[in-house]
């Protein structure tokens, strides 16, 4: 399949440097990527990739509800763990069942409305 003509601002994956090794040099554009712009699209890959693995992981029944929770966490434990020399310390695990914090307010007083909208994602 060959890519269609037109305007592209995309990380080249595996995939798509199978598809453009198809093109002759003179009809495709590549530029190196520095550091700033590398981390927003790499991200973009990271978050595209891994909701998919978590819906297949999610399946139909319930007895798989774990699934996706166990994998977030051990991604987050072996990231951690390449980066730092305390693979015990895991910023940002999921602790298990997992939850939504949906407000903080004064002992005695009502929860405040959330807008309809949302917060994270608007």
């Amino acid at each position: 399949m060959t890519l269609p003509r037109g305007l592209y601002d995309q990380l080249v994956t595996d995939t798509l440097a199978r598809r453009l090794d198809q093109l002759p040099e003179t009809e495709k554009q590549l530029d190196p990527l520095s550091s700033t712009h590398a981390t927003p699209l790499l991200t973009d890959l990271i978050a595209q990739s891994l909701a998919r693995v978590l819906e297949d992981a999610q399946g139909d029944s319930s007895t798989h509800s774990a699934q996706p929770l166990a994998i977030v966490n051990a991604l987050l434990v072996d990231l951690r763990a390449r980066l730092t020399r305390d693979p015990e310390r895991v910023e940002g695990a999921v602790p298990s069942p997992p939850r939504r914090l949906r407000a903080v307010h004064a002992t005695g007083t009502a929860a405040p409305a959330l807008p309809a909208t949302g917060l994270a994602v608007p």
